[in-house]
């Protein structure tokens, strides 16, 4: 944005009115000339830097990779099958572990309440006789 209100800002129809304005008139116009520059040779440098890219990793070049990096067929098999199955297999295993360790305190709740209940059934029935 300050490139471009810079160069707007600078007109080549503009003329200078003094010795003082026509040194400004000139700088202005050798720092466009100059921003010009720098905007070439950012282009070049992009254009410089896409084609080594592309040099760099070809397609070929990507395909072999893969082909060094290729799993064999039992790491793949497991890679691709086992694994996800296994991962399943232990959380739910993980689940009923969790399941089976609050049995006891569940079980222990319910028979609390129901001695409590039953407590105060036998208190209630005691009064009403």
């Amino acid at each position: 944005d300050k490139k471009k209100q810079l160069l707007n800002s600078v007109s080549p129809n503009r003329r200078p009115r003094s010795s003082r304005s026509k040194r400004r008139h000139k700088e202005k116009q050798m720092l466009r000339e100059y921003i010009q520059e720098l905007e070439k040779e950012k282009e070049s440098l992009i254009n410089q830097w896409k084609e080594e890219y592309k040099e760099e990793f070809s397609e070929k070049d990507l395909q072999e990779q893969r082909e060094k990096h290729c799993l064999n067929g039992r790491q793949e098999f497991h890679t691709k099958y086992v694994k996800p199955c296994w991962s399943t297999v232990l959380t739910w295993l993980s689940y009923l572990e969790i399941y089976i360790s609050n049995m006891p305190l569940t079980i222990g709740a319910v028979g609390l309440s129901w001695v409590t209940m039953g407590v105060v059934w036998f208190k209630f029935m005691e009064e009403m006789t």
